[in-house]
């Protein structure tokens, strides 16, 4: 609205104070002038603190009262330098201190048709089971929820479908077992989460999710320890999921084994993207997985790729043991599409690293299949 510059254009500190005020008479006047009946999305994004609370109080207030489906709120300020973020110990905190708390009294009494809730840098306050009740989607960003009732607040959530937790702090346990609707799960960069951090009980993940969440389809994961080494020697854990985002540990390697652990793990699965570090090339004796063929994936993107040798067998395992591939992604930028969803890195192969890896790969897969950025 402003033409404030980004944080890749200008180091600055935030300055976002000095248009507060006119952002809110602006978006004032905005809503004052509008003439429907209904309202089916209200997305608002600036830099605003705690000291604006009546006044997004007041927004949403507009928004439910005219029947919005989806509302999507991001109090953050874009020139806040995510790489420092990143590596803060105190970084949720430091994104969520002073800002807006989302109230939900000001539901009571209104259409009440909120079906998706995407909240960016807030601090969630009160509820009640009546204003979630046709809530479908939840997405919590740069949030503290370390003491808050997740439990109580799923137990509301009944007719959730997808639920997202990206670079939050989260109570020690978490149960979804009350989301028996839910299709589409997905955790980044979060911490405090004790049973998905160690390893010895990171198996909770894939038999709480199967045992409590049948109608899961997508699963998105980013853990502190490697999550497919701890999973169960069991065929077909996940049997309905079709969609998987793998976020894998720098700390372990990733080989051919784990690819098949994978695939395995997943027979019905269609989409597979692996955002990986940079494999070393395993020098030791390598086991050779049993052999496993793979009848239903069709896209493949290998995010995090410098194609050592381990990342191109990786690369040759899939392309060779599955029947009905359609498209395999290559690219060394390991990138998000939010804006907090991961650090956005300026790099790409030069033209003879991507023809070296096109030479070592096309042999094993149809024409059209690879592309490598």
């Amino acid at each position: 609205m402003f033409l404030t510059p980004h944080s890749h254009e200008s180091p600055d500190p935030c300055d976002c104070r000095q248009y507060q005020g006119k952002f809110v008479r602006a978006v004032d006047q905005v809503l004052r002038s509008y003439q429907g009946r209904n309202l089916r999305s209200c997305k608002i994004n600036f830099c605003l603190g705690s000291n604006s609370t009546d006044d997004i109080d007041r927004w949403i207030s507009f928004a439910i009262g005219m029947g919005a489906e989806e509302l999507s709120l991001g109090f953050y300020c874009d020139k806040m330098d995510i790489s420092v973020l990143c590596d803060s110990i105190d970084w949720c905190g430091a994104l969520t201190e002073g800002k807006y708390v989302f109230q939900l009294p000001n539901f009571e009494g209104s259409k009440a048709n909120l079906k998706s809730l995407h909240l960016v840098a807030s601090v969630l306050g009160q509820y009640s089971p009546d204003q979630f009740r046709c809530l479908q989607t939840l997405t919590v960003v740069c949030t503290n929820l370390a003491q808050y009732d997740l439990h109580g607040m799923f137990a509301c959530l009944l007719t959730l479908k997808t639920l997202k937790f990206e670079r939050c702090t989260l109570p020690e346990e978490l149960s979804l077992s009350s989301l028996l609707q839910l299709e589409d799960f997905m955790i980044m960069f979060s911490e405090g989460l004790r049973l998905l951090w160690k390893p010895e009980a990171l198996s909770w993940i894939p038999t709480h999710l199967r045992k409590c969440c049948p109608a899961l389809q997508s699963l998105a994961i980013c853990t502190g320890t490697d999550l497919v080494e701890n999973m169960p020697p069991t065929t077909a854990i996940f049997s309905q999921v079709t969609g998987l985002c793998l976020v894998h540990n720098d700390r372990s390697l990733f080989g051919i084994v784990k690819i098949n652990c994978i695939l395995r793990a997943f027979p019905c699965l269609q989409e597979l993207e692996l955002w990986l570090p940079q494999c070393p090339d395993l020098e030791e004796g390598k086991a050779e997985p049993k052999e496993y063929v793979h009848e239903h994936l069709k896209r493949v993107v290998i995010a995090g790729f410098w194609g050592t040798s381990s990342e191109i067998e990786c690369a040759i395992y899939l392309l060779t043991h599955t029947t009905v591939l359609e498209r395999m992604d290559i690219n060394p930028e390991i990138s998000g599409v939010h804006p907090w969803a991961l650090r956005n890195v300026d790099i790409a192969l030069n033209k003879g690293e991507r023809e070296k890896i096109c030479e070592r790969l096309q042999p094993f897969c149809k024409k059209g299949v690879l592309t490598v950025h």
